[in-house]
């Protein structure tokens, strides 16, 4: 995170724009969870902000593969903080390049936006031990999808936030391509099932649990 020389206002100011924002209404679905749209994000917070003389800007870029998103809260009295997220670019399933690339940017403002102001946007699976269940077919004749595309649809979209998963010893093991991506992603990592072992400080599943 970059900050001005002084952030005593903005901090002050800050503090109330954070006791007023409630969690916003999960409004979208998509990987068996349900979370807030940048849309909904944004209608929530940006009208705070504005009474608390902070404005929100965000910029992207992509370089060498990796995109990356910069969230400024800029105060009318100069002082300011801007922090960076980023994820290694992939072109996802059923969508072009450009498609994709919006998807990554929306991903990485609304995750941004969302921390900045410590609203949860996305719902939160693993306190209630609720995880996204395999859909039942309607049609008995209809043959399952084997397990090893479930499993490779679900390593290519943590590959996209910049992580890894290795097998070993029946386990597999989440280990950060991009420096920090575990950090950002950890919700990601709960709601696929992985758990954090705090003797090993790392995150893990059985083998037999991967989706």
């Amino acid at each position: 995170m970059r900050m001005s020389e002084t952030i005593s206002k903005i901090s002050a100011d800050l503090v109330k724009v954070m006791a007023e924002v409630k969690d916003v209404t999960k409004n979208s679905e998509g990987f068996g969870y349900k979370y807030a749209s940048l849309d909904e994000v944004l209608k929530v917070v940006r009208p705070i902000a504005a009474q608390h003389s902070i404005s929100i800007f965000q910029s992207q870029k992509i370089e060498d593969g990796i995109v990356k998103v910069e969230t400024m809260l800029l105060h009318s009295s100069g002082e300011y903080l801007i922090s960076e997220v980023e994820a290694p670019y992939t072109e996802l399933k059923g969508m072009n390049a450009y498609q994709s690339l919006g998807a990554a940017i929306t991903y990485l403002r609304r995750y941004s936006l969302s921390n900045a102001f410590g609203i949860s946007s996305e719902e939160d699976t693993d306190a209630s031990n609720k995880y996204p269940e395999p859909q039942k077919s309607q049609k008995q004749t209809q043959k399952p999808q084997p397990q090893k595309q479930s499993d490779e649809a679900d390593e290519k979209s943590l590959e996209a936030l910049g992580i890894e998963l290795i097998e070993k010893d029946g386990y597999v093991k989440a280990v950060e391509k991009v420096k920090g991506a575990i950090y950002q992603n950890r919700e990601v990592l709960k709601k696929l099932g992985f758990k954090f072992s705090k003797e090993k400080k790392v995150w893990y599943k059985k083998l037999t649990e991967a989706v």
